[in-house]
């Protein structure tokens, strides 16, 4: 059974996990860095929202430059467009830096140039998949100046984790704003979570080790607090402010 003393921990618990994840995703594509993340938005829309990011193997101030190129008009260019591209026949989309660019095109990018090069940092492997509903993830893979470019066989390695691997997968009650919970009770915020993630009636109260009646009047109880008569609707109220 799993004990849980509050959403806190809950979230810590997941990110623990994902990070393990996602540093032994790192290992076996001999990558030294990379980002996971999740959000609301078509990714061939300019204007979509992370709603969770996290990255992994860089320094504070590296990860700042490499925020910057990615946001700055020719990072979008080098990777973002070529990808959302790619998006418009298939719901995911792998690809490594090699796919859309030479070595050599890509070493005399200004992007490249300007931001990668003087901390060190050069090839890249990403994954995107788009879920529905306007909710998308994706997982980026980088390696240091001087490593061999990424190949097929990471690509398909890559695909194949962020398809399958469901603690990479978005949960719904990431998106709560932390004033959703004013005036809750702890068993009140825990079925919340949990009913967002998709756990049946059934399942919270194994998890929270309480009766299916229990489980039941605290459903009941967040519907009236919030105006809506299902999961689904409990879901849309949160990501529509997204």
């Amino acid at each position: 059974m799993l004990a849980v003393t509050g959403v806190e921990q809950l979230s810590a618990d997941l990110a623990t996990r994902r990070l393990a994840i996602l540093e032994e995703i790192a290992r076996i594509g001999e990558a030294q860095a990379g980002f996971w993340g999740w959000g609301r938005g078509h990714p061939m829309d300019s204007t979509i929202a992370p709603v969770v990011g996290l990255p992994f193997g860089f320094t504070p101030s590296e990860w700042a430059v490499i925020m910057e190129t990615s946001l700055d008009e020719d990072g979008r260019a080098m990777s973002g467009e070529p990808i959302a591209e790619l998006l418009k026949t298939s719901p995911q989309v792998t690809a490594a830096r090699s796919t859309f660019w030479t070595d050599d095109q890509w070493h005399s990018t200004p992007s490249f140039q300007r931001h990668l090069a003087p901390i060190g940092w050069d090839d890249w492997l990403t994954s995107v998949r788009y879920l529905g509903d306007d909710t998308w993830c994706c997982l980026t893979l980088w390696r240091r100046a001087g490593r061999p470019p990424f190949g097929p066989r990471e690509v398909a390695f890559l695909d194949l984790a962020l398809a399958g691997i469901r603690w990479l997968h978005p949960k719904i009650s990431e998106a709560i704003p932390p004033q959703a919970f004013v005036d809750l009770t702890p068993r009140q915020r825990m079925v919340m979570v949990y009913l967002l993630d998709g756990l049946s009636r059934k399942q919270i109260a194994t998890s929270l080790g309480v009766s299916f009646h229990t489980v039941n009047d605290h459903v009941k109880s967040l519907y009236e607090r919030f105006e809506v008569n299902s999961a689904t609707e409990l879901a849309a109220r949160f990501l529509k402010a997204r």
